[in-house]
């Protein structure tokens, strides 16, 4: 198992258009010893679709998942989307979270 550095803290997008695609970047940065790996992506909408810059990244290396959100069959109102990556360290599971409303 190694360690990342990560930002995966919840996001308030505020009001957003409902024709419209929000694309969201993620760095993680293997500060540990072994090869950083991602295992898997799963965004809970098949609204989400991701991508990653690399599957490993080595020590001090990093790994850039892209998110691109289409907004265009959402419905107005609050929102609240979730994709759980998994990565080789200790803590397995990271959820990432984006919230807003759909004007």
């Amino acid at each position: 198992l190694t360690e990342v550095a990560a930002d995966f803290s919840k996001t308030d997008i505020g009001f957003v258009k409902a024709d419209t695609t929000i694309t969201f970047r993620y760095l993680m940065v293997n500060v540990g010893e072994d090869r950083l790996k991602v295992l898997s992506v799963n965004p809970d909408c098949n609204c989400t679709g991701y991508e990653l810059s690399q599957n490993n990244a080595n020590k001090g290396d990093s790994i850039i998942l892209t998110l691109d959100v289409d907004m265009r069959n959402k419905h107005k109102g609050r929102f609240m989307l979730s994709t759980v990556i998994c990565l080789n360290t200790k803590q397995r599971l990271y959820p990432i979270l984006i919230t807003g409303e759909v004007k």
